[in-house]
């Protein structure tokens, strides 16, 4: 993902949407998202407890 937002930052793209399957879903992945202030469409499997 770091590579991703190192690219889009080199070609000077700051809008964009993404959307990622769930090999993406991390805690890393996500706060380096969410750092740049792009807020990701995620898939994750449903049923998750959130306890």
């Amino acid at each position: 993902m770091i590579k991703l937002l190192d690219d889009l930052e080199a070609f000077e793209i700051d809008k964009t949407k993404l959307s990622t399957d769930r090999g993406f879903y991390s805690k890393a992945n996500i706060d380096a998202l969410l750092g740049q202030h792009l807020k990701p469409l995620i898939r994750i499997r449903t049923g998750i407890k959130l306890d």
